[in-house]
């Protein structure tokens, strides 16, 4: 039995309780280390494909670590909205929870808030249509600096007529 390997090697990849099976046939390569390099090949691939998925899976919607703000209490009180909006148009410093919003909110009204948290979404809604409101410069200020060529204005006007 010297120099001889198995006839079949079965690869077992385990994932969550769940084990997938491949039946490798050690026939077919012509020694064992393409045996082994073929192995190692499916491996990279499984490991490269769950990377991949749990980046796309992460990256389905924005972080909802700041969804706990008063947004009521922001847009009743201008010394607190203010800061917000220039912070979004860099014109000021920026909180942590204002560095998230400016982060995102280009990509927001180019998607309709299609990664938003439905709490985000409704906040957006409620935010957006105080500073149309109440805000008007400021408003014509932040398209201009996320649309300025007015690409995504349907989109975004979309979302803020919606109630989902």
């Amino acid at each position: 039995m010297d120099g001889e390997f198995p006839r079949l090697i079965v690869f077992i990849i385990p994932i969550n309780d769940i084990h997938f099976h491949r039946l490798i046939s050690v026939s077919q390569y012509s020694s064992i280390e393409l045996c082994v390099e073929e192995v190692e090949r499916m491996n990279f691939l499984v490991l490269s494909c769950v990377i991949a998925l749990a980046g796309f899976a992460a990256a389905e919607t924005y972080t909802d670590r700041y969804d706990h703000i008063n947004i009521d209490e922001i847009i009743e009180n201008r010394k607190l909205l203010v800061p917000y909006i220039k912070c979004t148009l860099e014109q000021g410093r920026c909180t942590p929870e204002g560095r998230e919003l400016k982060a995102h909110i280009k990509d927001a009204m180019q998607t309709s808030c299609s990664k938003c948290t439905e709490k985000q979404k409704k906040g957006a809604r409620k935010v957006v249509k105080h500073i149309k409101e109440k805000e008007l410069d400021y408003w014509k200020q932040i398209v201009a600096k996320y649309d300025p060529e007015d690409q995504y204005r349907e989109n975004y006007e979309a979302f803020l007529k919606s109630e989902d």
